[in-house]
């Protein structure tokens, strides 16, 4: 059954995908993809997206 979901990272995607990738597989999920996208900041701010605050 295909998931997704998208979400805003602080940290570099690369550690977190070192981090799930490994996990997934462990549990049977072989097919793992992803797209990285650019964060429009202006356009950001117009939708309130948490960027540029703590968590």
């Amino acid at each position: 059954m295909p998931s997704s979901g998208q979400h805003l990272y602080r940290t570099p995607v690369e550690a977190y995908k070192a981090m799930h990738i490994p996990r997934l597989n462990a549990i049977g999920i072989e097919v793992v993809s992803d797209h990285v996208f650019d964060v429009m900041e202006e356009l950001s701010q117009i939708n309130r997206a948490p960027v540029g605050t703590s968590s």
